[in-house]
């Protein structure tokens, strides 16, 4: 199932990306692309099939060579239908994957042992990169900017979809940024880092507000809030693990990892 998920995953990307090529030829009229467009999305369409997995979408045929005339690539009314068919079918197909992919797959407990493995083992890589062959530059982290540096890219180890700062939908008059959105599983990963302002109650107040705004993105179904906490200024990592929990409903689980606790 997961092997399945991630060819999906993959391909929805492929799909997503072909669609923008397609609408930016279109826009751009460059009539030239549309034989290689026509071959990336039948090859999307049988890569699907590999998959077990049927959209209800047809191939495109290719442009009838008795349509053309002497000259291929001019622009003439045909190739910008076939254009234009292009951008319609490849974006029905993304469509069609994404709203598959999050019907199939929620946040699975392996989903999340992957996520809380990257963040039991953040703040040994963080140690780690301060040393380097001779003394070459690195990321010290020393910031919560930092720690959403390391921990896209730790998360891109096993994620195909790392999404930085989606923006949340407006709540009480305003509208938020989250860090990380994992779409395909619908999984948010909210960074914070401990330090002398920031203690036990102000991170409990700030991750309250900041839930009750995730749980109204139609893609987060899963909270992670991730706190950074090398120094230990949280001084009582399993209390605030609890009290946050306690947020979760049933449009909403929350997760609170403290590491190191």
């Amino acid at each position: 199932m997961e092997n399945r998920l991630n060819v999906l995953q993959s391909l929805l990307i492929d799909a997503q990306q072909l669609a923008r090529s397609a609408q930016q030829d279109y826009s751009q009229k460059q009539w030239n692309t549309y034989d290689l467009l026509i071959k990336e999305f039948n090859r999307i369409l049988g890569d699907m099939r590999s998959a077990g997995v049927d959209v209800g979408l047809a191939e495109i045929a290719p442009m009838p060579i008795n349509a053309l005339g002497y000259f291929r690539y001019t622009g003439i009314s045909v190739e910008q239908a076939k254009l234009r068919e292009i951008v319609n079918a490849s974006e029905r197909l993304a469509s069609k994957l994404e709203i598959l992919l999050h019907n199939s797959s929620t946040a699975k407990p392996d989903t999340l042992a992957r996520i809380e493995s990257i963040c039991n083992g953040f703040h040994s890589v963080a140690k780690s990169l301060r040393k380097r062959h001779t003394q070459r530059p690195t990321l010290d982290v020393a910031d919560e900017y930092d720690v959403q540096d390391l921990l896209r890219s730790l998360l891109a180890v096993d994620f195909f979809d790392v999404r930085p700062e989606e923006w949340t939908p407006s709540y009480a008059g305003g509208a938020a940024r989250m860090d990380f959105l994992l779409k395909s599983e619908q999984v948010v990963v909210e960074t914070k880092m401990s330090r002398d302002s920031l203690g036990d109650k102000e991170l409990g107040e700030q991750l309250i507000i900041d839930i009750a705004k995730y749980a109204e993105h139609p893609d987060c179904k899963t909270l992670v809030c991730f706190i950074y906490n090398p120094l230990g200024l949280v001084s009582n990592a399993a209390g605030l693990q609890a009290d946050l929990a306690k947020q979760s409903n049933e449009n909403l689980t929350v997760r609170v990892l403290v590491r190191p606790s």
